[in-house]
Parts: structure tokens; sequence; C-alpha cells
């Protein structure tokens, strides 16, 4: 990982009983410039666009898992 990247891993169980795991590689620039994100469900890679990436603007982690979780489209 070059310097000045922060890794943060976080993994929770959702309702439905599956594990989301939220990956995000903070650059340098973090928060004025958004993070790397990947999800992973129960283990697999899924494929979620983010309107909070897309639009970030100083935003916090927290507000892209929020996000996903109130998406509800994670089945």
């Amino acid at each position: 990982m070059p310097t000045g990247e922060i890794l943060v891993l976080l993994t929770v169980t959702y309702i439905s009983g599956k594990f989301l795991s939220f990956n995000f590689v903070c650059g340098p620039g973090f928060p004025s410039t958004p993070p790397t994100f990947r999800l992973l469900v129960n283990g697999c890679d899924r494929i979620y666009e983010s309107s909070t990436l897309q639009n970030w603007s100083d935003n916090y982690l927290y507000d892209i898992v929020e996000e996903v979780i109130s998406a509800g489209g994670l089945r």
C-alpha cells in the first residue's frame, strides 16, 4: 500500500443474516477526495453504484455504509 493510504475494513451482519464487508482505501486527499470502495456479501464481490461516492463532498465512510444498508437490495 502506498504511503499515506489508510485501509478500513468493516464487517457487519445484515438483517437477513448475510455478512456485509465494506472495504475502503482512503488516500492522502481524504476526506476531500473519495475513498476506493469494495463491497462483499458473504465473501462474494457485489457491484454497488454508490451515489454518495459519485457525489462526494467531504462525506464520512459511515455515509456509504448507511446508504448500502438502507438500499435493502442485498438479497
